[in-house]
């Protein structure tokens, strides 16, 4: 069962939705997917660049879940497939507009310096964790986005609101449509997911490390466009 595929192909239909919303969030959109892209798959090289010569721990497949994926390829990487390379871009990409798009913000123009210390920061701290730590390997993605986040907040205390209404929004939506997920495939979590590994945690059925993956990229994310091109957003509109 291509549960998946599926799932990704119906969150390219919500994505399609946002996107054809907003003319002045498409820029946006499109940059907060492809530097997701690149930040996540850069992050899983190195990892897996570090695992040849000391011990990661880094396989996101089978160590958290274990789907069906084309090609065979989730099981090949030990986690980034068709599938996982769509939910990057989807999930970054409206991350990045969600707090613009549901609010009626808009991004005004560049009005203080880049910033590039969070996002620099996620990579070797991804791979600090999966050294020093053994558990649950989602975890290791988890610690490092709340520092980044941390440091988005106190380098530009203007995006604070921003930052945490977004990452709310996000986690709400990601919340919703996992249930809607839950409701087309019933067995997909029990069967699928790695559950003697995770914390027992369930809300209707989630496993709590969903959500706090949700929140915790979402918070890193919502504001990362501001952030990196030093731009700032209209609160007043």
């Amino acid at each position: 069962m291509y549960f998946y595929i599926y799932s990704m192909l119906t969150l390219g239909v919500v994505w399609l939705w946002v996107y054809s919303r907003r003319d002045d969030l498409k820029k946006l959109m499109v940059w907060g997917g492809v530097a997701y892209i690149i930040l996540m798959v850069s992050t899983f090289f190195v990892l897996w660049l570090a695992s040849l010569f000391i011990n990661v721990n880094r396989l996101i497949i089978p160590l958290y879940w274990n789907p069906p994926t084309l090609f065979n390829m989730g099981w090949v990487t030990g986690g980034v497939g068709v599938e996982d390379i769509m939910f990057m871009f989807f999930f970054g990409s409206c991350s990045a507009v969600i707090y613009e798009e549901l609010l009626n913000k808009k991004v005004k123009k560049k009005r203080t310096k880049h910033h590039a210390v969070a996002l620099a920061a996620f990579l070797p701290l991804t791979v600090l964790f999966s050294i020093i730590f053994n558990f649950n390997p989602l975890y290791n993605y988890l610690f490092p986005a709340f520092i980044s986040s941390a440091i988005i907040l106190f380098q530009r205390h203007d995006l604070i609101r921003h930052t945490l209404y977004g990452a709310l929004i996000a986690t709400a939506l990601y919340f919703a449509l996992f249930l809607f997920f839950n409701a087309v495939f019933p067995t997909a979590v029990s069967d699928y997911w790695s559950l003697k590994n995770l914390s027992g945690i369930m809300l209707l059925g989630i496993p709590a490390e969903e959500l706090l993956y949700a929140f915790s990229h979402g918070l890193m994310w919502v504001s990362i466009y501001e952030y990196f091109n030093g731009n700032m957003v209209d609160n007043r509109l």
